[in-house]
């Protein structure tokens, strides 16, 4: 989905924002100071100056920035909003403020990385006493039966253009999904498995262990998530199958062997977000009750480490005790930003890349590119 299409969709997800204004207003007082976290085009900044707001620090790192600045204008704001273009554990507000607003929720609660940057957000800028949105989440499992979704893990079970991509399947296994389900697809009620309390709740792991059991019959293609977030003192917002919002998918997490499974039979699983949502583990068994015991019909187990394909070069290069050398091209950018002194202008700066590394630069072009690549990400 393209930068402007998912900042539209959310927009246009009337359940989502009547949950978000409603929350603004109970939480944002007259003369407030606020911050805006994840600002996307501006909707929570706005409310909050609409709720009385003195002013509000909008903190955004994509380019959606500029059009949140467009509108700004557009409703008379810009005097009232400060902008800053970077991600939000980089910046450094002027004044300390009364509130922290975030919509950084994902599909599964955390893989947008909400927990992480509410919790530095409120240790270095809220003021004591400071409110946040959301305040919580709770994160729901449920066993669920998805033959789109779990296509692409199956794809792999036969030849391919004649070959074997057998070894692919425990690449797609090992993958968090997100996918639009509904009530049709749960093999079994959902169940809480964690409960998230912001901004005090660590971004290293979130985990928590849960038995779903099975309603109906049906092939379990893998664990369905979604999170219920508590907004404010009783405005809440969830994307859970029967929920009305339409800007979020729900998670789904595959098994690498789909079970048949009967009504009765249990999935006992745990689950866990590390990495402040960017790595998740699922494991567990499938169980079937009777009345001499249960009888174990499969076990799984699964990271999204696994998934991602990361050359074993890359990891080492991670280790704390690694001892880094800059490249070539961590060179050239070393020395371009070196010249930024706000004196030298871009030309220039690609002037002195071209003498300096002529074994790098054949044209003057791309060495403007990267200086002005640098500009862009580190300058003012």
């Amino acid at each position: 989905m393209r930068m402007a299409e998912y900042h539209f969709s959310m927009l246009l997800d009337a359940a989502r924002v009547a949950a978000f204004r409603r929350a603004v207003e109970a939480v944002v007082r007259p003369g407030d100071v606020v911050m805006d976290l994840g600002s996307g085009t501006g909707l929570l900044a706005f409310m909050a100056l609409r709720a009385g707001a003195r002013c509000v620090y909008a903190v955004e790192e994509g380019v959606i920035i500029a059009l949140a600045q467009e509108v700004a204008r557009a409703n008379g704001l810009a005097d009232r909003v400060v902008w800053l273009h970077d991600r939000s554990t980089r910046v450094t507000l002027p004044e300390p403020v009364d509130v922290v607003l975030s919509e950084t929720i994902g599909n599964f609660g955390l893989d947008e990385g909400i927990v992480e940057w509410l919790a530095d957000a409120a240790r270095r800028h809220l003021k004591p006493g400071g409110r946040v949105v959301p305040q919580g989440l709770t994160l729901w499992a449920a066993p669920v039966e998805l033959p789109a979704a779990y296509a692409y893990v199956r794809a792999w079970d036969a030849p391919l253009a004649g070959f074997d991509f057998g070894p692919a399947k425990h690449v797609a296994a090992n993958l968090l999904y997100f996918a639009g389900f509904g009530p049709e697809a749960l093999l079994g009620p959902g169940r809480p498995w964690a409960a998230v309390r912001l901004p005090e709740a660590s971004p290293h792991a979130v985990a928590g262990s849960v038995t779903l059991e099975c309603r109906r019959g049906g092939a379990l293609h893998g664990i369905g998530g979604w999170f219920e977030a508590d907004l404010a003192p009783g405005v809440a917002v969830s994307n859970g199958p029967e929920a009305a919002t339409t800007s979020w998918s729900r998670g789904f997490l595959p098994l690498g062997r789909a079970v048949e499974v009967q009504p009765g039979d249990q999935v006992e699983v745990t689950l866990a977000a590390h990495a402040n949502g960017s790595l998740w583990r699922w494991q567990g068994r499938c169980v079937r009750p009777t009345p001499g015991g249960p009888v174990l019909l499969a076990t799984f187990s699964h990271h999204t480490l696994a998934g991602q394909l990361v050359p074993i070069q890359t990891l080492r290069k991670r280790r704390a005790e690694s001892t880094p050398t800059l490249t070539p091209l961590g060179e050239a950018k070393r020395f371009a930003m070196a010249q930024m002194d706000g004196q030298t202008s871009l030309q220039e700066i690609a002037d002195r890349l071209m003498a300096r590394f002529p074994e790098r630069f054949s044209r003057w072009e791309d060495a403007l590119s990267l200086a002005g690549d640098v500009a862009a990400r580190y300058g003012h």
